[in-house]
């Protein structure tokens, strides 16, 4: 990946023990390798995630396709959007009304009370 070769490590080991010390060097290469395995565990979780969207992406287009097959076979000439706009009949205005919905009351009885102080009257 970066392609170091061993005699090269070797020089980079000899500058770090010059440099730091014998006494503080394995200190510094243990958080040399922690800081090394969290950048390895992010590149993996981005990695997992890009190919956790790609999955799903790829899952939503076969749905697709399969849905416009299975509507394609499906339509017949009597369904087919061109034969309903070709009939000569105007759309009935009962069927372009929305349906208003009953309004929905609950009662709750007065000792399933919420205990949170945030839910009671002031």
């Amino acid at each position: 990946m970066l392609d170091i070769a061993w005699p090269e490590l070797a020089v980079i080991g000899a500058v770090a023990l010059v440099a730091i010390g014998p006494k503080d060097l394995p200190k510094v290469m243990h958080m040399m390798g922690l800081w090394a395995g969290k950048a390895r565990r992010m590149v993996r979780d981005v990695q997992r995630s890009f190919d956790q969207l790609t999955y799903e992406a790829e899952i939503a287009e076969k749905l697709k396709r399969e849905a416009e097959a299975r509507g394609e076979m499906t339509a017949s000439p009597a369904t087919s959007p061109v034969s309903q706009s070709a009939s000569t009949s105007p759309p009935k205005a009962a069927s372009m009304t929305p349906h208003a919905a009953a309004p929905i009351s609950i009662s709750v009885p007065a000792g399933l009370t919420s205990d949170n102080p945030y839910d009671k009257p002031v």
